[in-house]
């Protein structure tokens, strides 16, 4: 499996979506960043990284943990989105 990331210009995004609400490209969503520390597939740098360059994000490193966190830590996974949308 494989992840992309690729930039959109914002006009880009308003035009496909018409959002100019709290979420909008100007005032980007937040994150939740879950990773399992001793992941193989992807550094742990790398959510460290996306940490420093997103705002209003928020990692968490799990301990004992590989890259299938949402299985191997499936409680505490599915605490933490559950918290995180409560919020937002």
């Amino acid at each position: 499996m494989c992840a992309t990331m690729r930039r959109v210009s914002p006009r880009g995004c308003r035009s496909r979506c018409g959002s100019t609400g709290r979420n909008s490209p100007a005032s980007p969503p937040p994150a939740l960043l879950i990773h399992g520390k001793d992941d193989r597939v992807v550094s742990y740098e790398n959510t460290l990284l996306l940490l420093a360059h997103i705002p209003d994000s928020r990692a968490v490193l799990l301990n004992r943990c590989g890259h299938w966190v949402m299985i191997e830590h499936a409680e505490e996974f599915n605490r933490l989105v559950a918290d995180f949308v409560a919020v937002y």
